[in-house]
């Protein structure tokens, strides 16, 4: 105990500094603690800046273009605010810009207690102003919100808007991941055919959707039924009205392979929307994938990589198909047992996860279902193997399209037993 004190006391004094240290003395801390509270305590101001909401804040013009780029060109770049004491910007109220200043000034910004779309806002305007990391650390911030489920359905539609119509392209695939996943809560709630035609169509668009095409397609043809070029009483959001084109766009991004003969018919037919020839096409496909294992080598399929714990043996499809049955046989020559995660994707770099079996003991035959998918790569990530040894065996593996199973049931995997 007494060496363990004796070591930490050396360690603060530094009595013997390394010999690249000599000469030199760091104050940074106390230099971040100075000019905090010379923001804090408004000395050393000489600009004005007049805000949305018709607040004018105080603040050091210097301070601003060392630390952003936006205000470096605007207030040296030789522009008119160059040579005036007061700026007026009304892309932010006060409240938004005072978290900026807080950014800027201090290096430390608190936006936990903020609603959504003050965030959001923050966010946007923190872009604006080419505060880069500060737009990270909000996009971070949020994607843990997402993760965690801590926003509602209607902060996901919201969230969703905003992030398409400001082109916040990594945000929007994490919102599309969580709006797959609670479809069925979205589809159901009042604001969602206050979305946009751009909204929806991204919802369409996202590849790794696992929510059943047919629910996907209901949600559709319910928000085309209340799309009008009257306005509603008092419409959460503008809405407006849905161009043909946009309609037979939004259409075409329907997977009606992906939905089964029976809804095809009772379903789809009765919209209207497509016609019998598309839909007969449809069963057709359906028809000349039923049962057949499109991982065989005579179909075109070969094995991309893998063959250890933690490495994907993974498939690759000669083309992509739909796909709503995994099978394969695991080593069963012994007691072992393994742990896995089965993942598909349709270009081998993005996966999604169709089912995760890190806690289950999994032996044998594997037989998952699923709602109709489409893919072009099938990957096995082995977990465990209780051998005690890194190898994972796959000895058959088959993936199908089986729409007569009246039990979807999985087989060859339970719970770890304490």
């Amino acid at each position: 105990l007494l060496d363990s004190l004796l070591q930490e006391k050396l360690n603060k004094v530094k009595m013997f500094p390394k010999e690249n240290e000599r000469g030199i003395f760091e104050d940074r801390n106390c230099l971040v603690q100075d000019l905090s509270r010379a923001y804090q305590n408004d000395h050393f101001t000489d600009l004005s800046i007049e805000l949305l909401d018709g607040v004018t804040i105080l603040t050091n013009r210097s301070m601003l273009a060392c630390r952003s780029d936006y205000f470096a060109g605007m207030l040296y770049g030789g522009l008119k605010e160059g040579t005036s004491d007061k700026v007026v910007l009304k892309c932010c109220d006060s409240k938004i810009f005072r978290l900026i200043l807080d950014y800027i000034c201090t290096g430390k910004v608190d936006y936990s207690k903020l609603s959504l779309q003050p965030l959001l806002n923050l966010m946007e305007n923190a872009r604006m102003m080419c505060l880069d990391r500060l737009v990270g650390g909000i996009e971070d911030y949020l994607k843990d919100l997402l993760k965690c489920k801590e926003v509602d359905i209607k902060e996901c539609l919201v969230m969703l808007e905003f992030c398409i119509g400001n082109k916040f392209g990594k945000l929007v695939e994490l919102v599309l991941e969580f709006v797959d996943l609670e479809f069925e809560n979205v589809r159901c709630h009042e604001d969602v055919c206050q979305l946009s035609a751009s909204a929806v169509k991204a919802i369409l668009k996202y590849q790794e959707r696992l929510s059943p095409e047919i629910d996907v397609f209901n949600a559709l043809v319910d928000w085309i039924g209340k799309q009008s070029p009257v306005a509603p009483v008092a419409p959460v959001a503008p809405v407006a009205p849905v161009a043909s084109y946009s309609k037979e766009e939004m259409l075409s991004l329907v997977d009606l392979v992906s939905i089964n003969c029976s809804d095809l018919l009772k379903v789809v037919r009765r919209t209207g929307y497509f016609d019998d020839q598309t839909i007969c096409d449809a069963m057709e496909k359906q028809l000349e994938a039923e049962h057949v294992n499109v991982c065989l080598e005579k179909n075109g399929a070969k094995i991309v990589d893998g063959t250890t714990i933690c490495q994907r043996i993974s498939v690759e499809l000669n083309t992509d198909y739909v796909i709503n049955k995994i099978e394969f046989l695991l080593w069963n020559f012994d007691q072992r047992s393994y742990s896995y995660i089965l993942e598909s994707s349709l270009d081998g770099i993005k996966w999604s996860t169709i089912l995760d079996c890190r806690d289950l003991k999994c032996k044998g035959g594997q037989t998952i279902f699923f709602g109709a998918k489409r893919m072009k790569f099938i990957s096995v990530k082995g977990t465990n193997n209780t051998a005690r040894n890194n190898n994972f065996h796959i000895q058959i593996f088959i993936a199908t399209l089986d729409t007569t199973t009246s039990e979807r049931k999985n087989i060859g995997m339970e719970r770890w037993e304490p």
